[in-house]
């Protein structure tokens, strides 16, 4: 059977350097020079290699076409930080990259991937490997492709550091990793980072004001949460810091404690970056039915005058997001779980909370029936726990409200999302108002609403949330 070898890979992330190393150290391995595309399938010899950049948009009809012909097709796809490619330069001091093309091509080689179309086997290998660690590669090679080599006084690749860290580059990835949050994703996969402390390393030297409206000015993203207002029904905190953004999270009942039901600041990661993060508690578990919103309007002005502002929220957080949204001039309006309704009279199955919910005498917001304006877009995401759903049934089927339900039925379903490595992508999508099929998860449409085939993640013990928790 003829073997073919498709090098392949945007320039910069080592396949040339790759493509030397074969034509030095795999004999029985006929590697073409320079940048020779694999279609037309060439057809001659044994074992061939080849290497082109444009193959990797080609890859799928390079696969059928090795399909058809008999020949084993094994992908070699080279990649590197997508951090440093988004900071490289062309001699004209143009960016390469952006983060769309990153996405894409992390998207083309898994979707190849899931669709087995490759007769032999898909590789990929890191820039910063080839250079720094051969012998890795040569081990790679050898175990995934069967190949033999014999190891020589290969050059030394063309990475040799990390460029991404320096200073005039912060601006650059801030605004690449917000406008394209996949990106974080495709980090994640790729083993470069697994979550965001880079990021907020990379904001922390930074400092910026925002006005408060009370003559106090706040620091940066990092210099801590401070109180704005508190009294007896209400809490509003910050976490400032620079950007165009506002993001009002609204907190849940909280996380049980010695019997305690303890509420503190959620979704805190948000902050680097995409502006002023503020905290509004319900104090006494209301449902807002005790908050006076006129004064959360007030308090909150500041800060979300002349910024897009997205409110955000679990459980009964994201109830408030979505009865808030409209009042706050919220642009996006984002809730895990939510309950359409906690009053007896609209959702009597309701038992849930019910140490909270029997001490609420005026029901003010009976429910969320007309809470939706149309100028927000509303993301809902639900677990399938039999309580969820009849809340799920409640809920309007409108234009510019997406409902998402999960496969996992832990009423905690931000928690889930987290253990998937998911959590923040998938609100940095709904921020940008990311279509369905773009999201960072898998769905398909299913009578009005998206089903998302996502369970439970496997995950080391961590402490649970009681059943009134909304972490």
């Amino acid at each position: 059977m003829q073997r073919h070898i498709v090098i392949t890979g945007l320039p910069g992330t080592g396949s040339e350097e790759l493509q030397a190393m074969l034509a030095l150290e795999a004999p029985d391995l006929t590697v073409h020079p320079g940048d020779t595309a694999a279609l037309p399938l060439p057809g001659q010899g044994e074992a061939i290699c080849t290497r082109s950049p444009g193959d990797l948009f080609a890859s799928p009809d390079i696969a059928l076409a090795a399909g058809r012909e008999g020949i084993r097709l094994d992908l070699i796809v080279t990649i590197r930080d997508p951090r440093d490619l988004l900071v490289m330069r062309d001699p004209g001091g143009e960016h390469v990259y952006d983060g769309e093309t990153l996405v894409l091509v992390h998207a083309i080689t898994t979707e190849l991937d899931r669709a087995g179309i490759v007769t032999g086997e898909i590789v990929i290998l890191r820039a910063e490997d080839i250079a720094a660690s051969p012998e890795t590669v040569r081990a790679t090679l050898r175990d995934r492709l069967g190949l033999s080599l014999h190891p020589a006084d290969t050059p030394a690749g063309a990475v040799t550091e990390s460029i991404w860290q320096r200073a005039e580059h912060r601006d650059r990835l801030i605004d690449a990793f917000r406008s394209h949050p996949a990106l974080h994703e495709v980090m994640r996969a790729q083993g470069y980072a697994e979550g965001l402390d880079w990021l907020v390393k990379l904001m922390t030297p930074a400092r910026a004001t925002a006005p408060t409206g009370a003559g106090r000015t706040y620091g940066a993203w990092g210099d801590g949460i401070r109180t704005l207002h508190d009294d007896e029904a209400m809490k509003v905190t910050l976490l400032d810091g620079p950007g165009d953004h506002a993001i009002i999270t609204f907190i849940g009942v909280g996380m049980e404690t010695g019997g305690i039901d303890q509420q503190s600041e959620e979704f805190r990661k948000l902050g680097p970056g995409l502006g002023p993060q503020i905290f509004v508690f319900d104090k006494a578990r209301s449902w807002g039915n005790a908050l006076d919103f006129d004064l959360l309007e007030q308090v909150t002005a500041p800060f979300r005058t002349g910024r897009e502002v997205t409110a955000l929220g679990l459980s009964m957080g994201g109830f408030l997001a979505f009865h808030a949204a409209g009042l706050l001039g919220a642009s996006r309006a984002i809730a895990f779980a939510p309950q359409f309704s906690m009053c007896p009279d609209v959702v009597p199955f309701e038992r849930r909370w019910s140490g909270y919910t029997r001490q609420i005498t005026d029901w003010r917001i009976p429910s969320l029936q007309d809470a939706f304006v149309p100028g927000c877009r509303y993301t809902a995401i639900f677990p399938n726990d039999p309580a969820d759903r009849k809340h799920v049934a409640l809920f309007p089927r409108r234009d510019n409200l997406r409902i998402f339900l999960l496969d996992a039925a832990r009423h905690n379903v931000a928690g889930t999302l987290k253990d998937h490595g998911l959590l923040y992508p998938t609100i940095w999508a709904c921020i940008r108002d990311t279509a369905p099929d773009d999201m960072p998860f898998p769905c398909r449409p299913d009578n009005g609403i998206w089903r998302v085939p996502l369970g439970e993640a496997p995950a080391p013990a961590k402490p649970q949330a009681s059943s009134s928790a909304s972490q």
